[in-house]
């Protein structure tokens, strides 16, 4: 089985629905920039392990729309100390709050999630070897 633009733009317009948000898609880097999840264009086919990465991804920017994490960031940022330990202690922290509760919203994210997160681990793991 292959998966393509179509199949990722299908999950995460699905996502984007089901959470009333809005998905885009362009060159570049996952992201959001708190209204709107922009996803890479994908160019040929991709994997399942590469499609169910890419799904991971479009649900964790989603989760940060959705719950609007990203405002907090900006409030965060003003308070005391090193803007760079802040930034990296919020973002830790933000995106295992956000990503544990989209799992209410969206039944079948705690799998994808799970999974991801245990490939990236395992990836970083073995470029440190």
């Amino acid at each position: 089985m292959y998966f393509n633009q179509q199949s990722l733009e299908g999950f995460a317009n699905a996502v984007a629905g089901r959470l009333g948000i809005t998905v885009n898609y362009a060159v570049g880097s996952p992201c959001t920039d708190g209204t709107t999840v922009t996803l890479p264009l994908v160019s040929g086919s991709m994997t399942e392990f590469e499609f169910r990465g890419l799904c991971a991804t479009a649900i964790h920017e989603a989760a940060h729309v959705f719950f609007k994490s990203c405002y907090e960031h900006v409030r965060f940022q003003k308070l005391p100390g090193s803007p760079r330990i802040r930034a990296a202690a919020y973002n830790c922290v933000i995106d295992v709050v956000d990503e544990t509760a989209i799992m209410s919203f969206l039944p079948g994210a705690q799998r994808l999630l799970n999974d991801h997160i245990l490939q990236t681990i395992d990836q970083i793991g073995r470029a440190h070897v």
